[in-house]
Formats: C-alpha cells, structure tokens, sequence
C-alpha cells in the first residue's frame, strides 16, 4: 500500500494550490478479476500446466483533479491479496500465495446528464506488480501496464457521489530465474471492479447547477 500513497501523493503534489478546490478522493473496495491465464506452458514428463490467479476482494482509492467541468486527471492505486493455482492437464496441483498492485495515472472526460448520473471515460498508462510466493525467486514481477476506465456517478448530496469503477489493465507476464530461464510471455487482461463515496461532487455537478 506505500505505493498507492506515493502514486496519491505525487498527483497532489504536482496540480499545485489552485486544484485544491477541485480535486475529489474515492477509497474505494471491490473485487480483482483476472481475464486470463497468468502463464500457459508445457511441463516436460507431466503435460501442459496453466497457472490461474484467483479473483479476489480488493482496496484502493483514487484521487481526481478537473480542469473545468468535464477534463481532469486521475491516479488510481489498488491492492489484491490474489492466490495462483497451478493445473496441471486441467488437474488442481499446487497452489501458490501472491498479492497484486496495480497504478495507473489517466486523463479523464466527464460525460454528463441531467438526471443526476454522470459517466466519465479515462485511459493511460501503469504498472501492475505481482508479490509473494508465488515470485519469490523469479524476475519479471513488475510491468507496465495500458489502463482504461469506466465510472458510473450518482449524486447522492451536494458534496457526495456513489461511484463505480471498472478499470482494465493490459501488460505482458514473463518470469525467469537464473537456472531455469524466462517462461514465455503472455498478454494479461486484468479487471479492477470497485465501488466508493467520492467527495467533492460539486465541481462535476450537473450542467446548469
């Protein structure tokens, strides 16, 4: 979680004094998801092994900065305390403790409506970092990462809105260690669903207030 609070603090930091009055903090809870297996190989003597990251509950926040009504920035950090199941010929083996980070920094466009939801579209760029057992000893944990999101608002005061998250994360796994080399690479899409109070509302309120 340092990592999140760096990312969070840096974003601040850089928007200076005048984006104080719109800036808004979403902690946030959900559930990670990925969308495909973390690594595919041939086992030799045993058959083909897939390791599958399990979807798990998840915690972050975010943290917002508009430029206007409808452009900002925004930084997300969230954290998964993940396991790995390893099959082998579609048979449960050994299993494995991992957590997952993942951050990112992103435009974002407000798309409003006079119902009182709002949605808003964003896309960038991240990291996604995978720990614990599971790479211990291996290299390769850390990658970049595209991300892309998508935020369903709804007003629930003046100065607090409802939020949903759906940010996607797109990187390359490739692990290695010194004896038995680099597996092979494998695009991951990984999902971070999440829910949140977000706060201040007012400065992406609904046109006309």
């Amino acid at each position: 979680m340092k990592r999140a609070l760096v990312l969070l603090a840096l974003l601040a930091a850089a928007t200076g004094p005048v984006a104080a009055q719109t800036a808004d903090f979403t902690p946030r809870i959900g559930v990670y998801a990925p969308l495909v297996n973390l690594l595919e190989f041939a086992d030799p003597g045993r058959g083909f092994r897939e390791d599958k990251a399990d979807t798990k509950f998840s915690v972050g926040g975010r943290l917002g900065v508009w430029f206007g009504g409808n452009f900002g920035f925004e930084g997300t950090a969230d954290y998964s305390k993940s396991g790995i199941q390893a099959y082998v010929n579609g048979i449960p083996e050994a299993r494995f403790g991992s957590h997952i980070f993942a951050a990112s920094i992103r435009p974002m466009f407000r798309l409003g409506s006079p119902s009182g939801v709002a949605v808003i579209l964003s896309a960038g760029g991240g990291l996604v970092d995978r720990g614990g057992e599971y790479t211990r000893d291996l290299t390769g944990r850390t990658d970049l990462a595209g991300a892309a999101g998508l935020a369903f608002l709804v007003r629930i005061s003046r100065h607090v809105a409802a939020r949903i998250d759906v940010d996607g994360y797109t990187y390359t796994a490739q692990y290695g260690n010194a004896l038995a080399g680099n597996t092979s690479a494998l695009r991951q899409y990984d999902l971070f669903i999440t829910f949140g109070l977000t706060g201040p509302f007012r400065n992406y309120g609904i046109p006309g207030e």
